[in-house]
């Protein structure tokens, strides 16, 4: 992420990207933040601990990245891509959280279901 938030980019228009600029930082970012948010599992932060930071290091990382784009000649900073790596973020987790839940609820079916031996 670092290589291409700062590598030159071609002299296109502004919108470099076209209509899929904003997107592709809400993918990327909900990506990052859903393994952030595995990581800190892994690492047995605290629930409540984990999910605030699963988006607060991704958004800071973004916010990093934006600053140093605003000191390269050829890179723009803009804040539409912090909130867009924000709302990423945001969403990531909460489709982690979301599918583990869900992931937890069909095996605690599934071991209910089983006959007893």
């Amino acid at each position: 992420m670092v290589i291409a938030s700062t590598i030159p980019v071609p002299d296109i228009p502004k919108t470099r990207a076209g209509p899929l600029d904003k997107p592709a930082h809400l993918c990327e970012y909900l990506v990052f933040a859903w393994l952030m948010l595995h990581a800190l599992t892994a690492a047995r932060v605290p629930k409540a601990r984990r999910i605030v930071l699963a988006i607060l290091i991704p958004t800071a990382f973004g916010a990093a990245m934006e600053g140093v784009q605003s000191l390269l000649p050829y890179r723009s900073a803009e804040w539409a891509d912090f909130f867009a790596n924000l709302i990423g973020a945001t969403i990531g987790v909460a489709l982690a959280l979301g599918v583990t839940a869900l992931v937890r609820r069909v095996r605690r079916r599934d071991i209910l279901a089983r006959p007893s031996k």
